[in-house]
């Protein structure tokens, strides 16, 4: 590991909320994602740390699917703490992307198992609509309520 690089890694980052925390990259970025500048080019921060971390930088790969991505564990991609990273593949993190409903709407609201405010869609409690939209009526019903109220 070259440890005056790291040193140089982490003035960019801001760890001060602890080890478990995330480490939000508080230099350069590129659509929230920390980029690193090493030998007058940009890396991604994430892939830099991994591969020091590792010894052995991420693999490129071509085509994209034998290619290495520097993951999260925590989805907040300005994140450089290296608890909360992992090497994967494409496949990988489109996999773990859909499953953490972060993917594609149709997939991601399939997957999920309760409504933004914490109610179980189930039978009972789970409504569709013509467009194939499930809406919990728990939330539905308060929403009525709050209407009544307000006329």
């Amino acid at each position: 590991m070259d440890l005056v690089m790291l040193e140089r890694f982490l003035t960019f980052v801001n760890y001060s909320n602890g080890p478990h925390a995330c480490w939000p990259w508080q230099g350069v970025q590129n659509n929230g994602y920390g980029l690193f500048r090493v030998n007058s080019q940009y890396e991604a921060a994430t892939r830099w740390l991994l591969g020091q971390i590792r010894d052995k930088p991420l693999r490129w790969g071509y085509p994209t699917i034998d290619r290495e991505l520097a993951c999260h564990t925590c989805d907040n991609p300005p994140c450089v703490n290296p608890i909360h990273l992992y090497v994967g593949t494409q496949f990988e993190n489109i996999k773990d992307r859909v499953t953490r409903g972060r993917g594609h709407s149709g997939v991601r609201n399939s997957v999920k198992t309760h409504c933004p405010r914490g109610h179980i869609y189930d039978k009972e409690n789970t409504s569709v609509s013509k467009k194939g939209e499930r809406n919990c009526r728990t939330c539905q019903n308060e929403r009525r309520r709050i209407q009544k109220v307000g006329q």
